[in-house]
Formats: structure tokens, C-alpha cells, sequence
């Protein structure tokens, strides 16, 4: 295990370079183990005679909210706002 005093000696550089290694790195475990984990997945689900559809559920169509209209746009609004003066 890498401990303080291995990196104490690092220039600035060393130990940005070192770090996008690290990022990188960490980013492949990541992507690696997704693909290990859907496929065992798809395999459990296959031993019980499912797929994954049957599992998850088919995507349904989501319904949106309508839109409001907006109240006033300034442009042919018929209340132009009141000049104000103090």
C-alpha cells in the first residue's frame, strides 16, 4: 500500500500524472465491473426462466405535465405594469 511518505518526494507533475493514472484506472474497474454485474444478471434471470423485460418491466411512456402558459410576456400583455415613482 502506498503510504504518505512514498509520495512526499513527488513533484506537483509526478503527482497530477499520478492521479489521471489513478482516474483512469478507477474509471476501467468501474466500467469492468458493470459489465460483470449485467451479465450476471441476465444470467440469474435467465436461470429462472426470465428475461430481463420480465424482471425490470417494459418501458412505459412517460406522461408529461402541460405546460402552463406564461402570465405575462410584457409583449401583448393588456396591464402593462404601473410606472412607479417615490
Amino acid at each position: 500500500m502506498i503510504t504518505q511518505q512514498d509520495i512526499a518526494p513527488l513533484t506537483y507533475a509526478e503527482l497530477h500524472d499520478l492521479k489521471v493514472l489513478i482516474d483512469e484506472r478507477i474509471r476501467d474497474m468501474q466500467e469492468q465491473g458493470l459489465i460483470e454485474l449485467k451479465a450476471r444478471f441476465i444470467e440469474q434471470a435467465n436461470a429462472l426462466g426470465l428475461t430481463v423485460e420480465d424482471i425490470v418491466g417494459a418501458a412505459k411512456p412517460r406522461r408529461g405535465r402541460k405546460r402552463r402558459e406564461p402570465v405575462g410576456n410584457g409583449v401583448d400583455d393588456p396591464m402593462p405594469a404601473a410606472d412607479v415613482q417615490a
